[in-house]
């Protein structure tokens, strides 16, 4: 075989190890491309069940705060019934029970004293049973909210007539400012039960001989409703705390009266409700104005 022969084959032969190695590499590269393919899907995998970890987690956390926090308003519930209830129909026992044992012996005056006492205790009692009620409707979604066109005055002087007694046994003066008739979109009951607290509450905290002004304004889309009163008053710290869930009011009513908070929460949710405001304005020894608003 002559030399050109014996070249021609040995480069043949080289050109197909080359060839072979070229295709073993080709191999070797697809599979590390299929490798690096598959090791990112599961790096995109390990980040997508990261993502779920870090959300069910994020969950856990906001659900165990939840359940701390309704743990902490049933345990205020309870405490509401056992303490705010209890002490009412206690009251409630005592005086009938005098009353029914030794009526013969009191004067007129006495009997008046005493049967206006069942009364306002009975009242307040039940103002309290009725807020307890809405709250627990609330907290099980079986509230019904049913907006419709109303007129305000109306359901303002039946509040005032309802809480009259209560305005008399402090000779409090209860003045309606509202001359024109006032209409708002609102569920009826709920106004009610606001107006029934703010009114409730300035009472509550008015002097004897005081006096309490409802009045409202309006512009183009709400309006503004305000219950003023010349009473106690509060600071910056009550304020500031007054419509969280069941805060109990660190100052008392003029005759010794406190608040669970479960009203002014009442409030703030019906009023939110409407997509309104509330707020109050008050300054420790002024009186206050308990501010909100509805929709027209």
């Amino acid at each position: 075989m002559n030399q050109k022969k014996l070249l021609e084959k040995l480069v043949k032969e080289r050109t197909g190890e080359i060839e072979e190695k070229n295709r073993l590499l080709y191999e070797q590269a697809d599979a590390l491309n299929e490798t690096n393919t598959l090791l990112e899907e599961r790096q995109q995998q390990i980040e997508e069940q990261a993502e779920q970890l870090r959300t069910q987690a994020e969950y856990l956390e906001d659900t165990n705060k939840n359940l701390l926090e309704l743990n902490e308003i049933k345990d205020k519930f309870f405490s509401i019934i056992a303490h705010d209830l209890r002490n009412p129909f206690t009251s409630l026992i005592g005086l009938s029970e005098m009353l029914n044992k030794n009526h013969s012996k009191f004067e007129k005056k006495d009997l008046e004293r005493i049967t206006q006492n069942i009364f306002l205790a009975a009242k307040s009692t039940f103002d309290l049973l009725e807020n307890l009620l809405e709250w627990a409707r609330i907290q099980t979604n079986k509230i019904s909210f049913v907006p419709r066109s109303v007129c305000f005055n109306g359901i303002c002087k039946e509040i005032i007539e309802h809480l009259q007694p209560n305005c008399e046994s402090k000779n409090i003066r209860m003045i309606f400012t509202l001359k024109e008739d006032l209409f708002v979109t609102a569920d009826v009951n709920m106004v009610k039960t606001i107006l029934r607290n703010l009114v409730t509450n300035a009472i509550k905290f008015t002097d004897k001989n005081g006096a309490i002004e409802i009045k409202a304004s309006k512009n183009e889309d709400y309006a503004t409703i305000t219950i003023s009163d010349n009473g106690v008053g509060m600071d910056e710290k009550n304020r500031s705390r007054l419509f969280d869930s069941f805060q109990q009011f660190s100052n008392t009513g003029t005759r010794g009266e406190k608040g669970t908070g479960l009203g002014l929460m009442l409030c703030k949710e019906f009023v939110e409700k409407h997509d309104g405001k509330i707020w109050v304005e008050s300054e420790l020894g002024k009186g206050s104005d308990f501010k909100f608003t509805l929709p027209l």
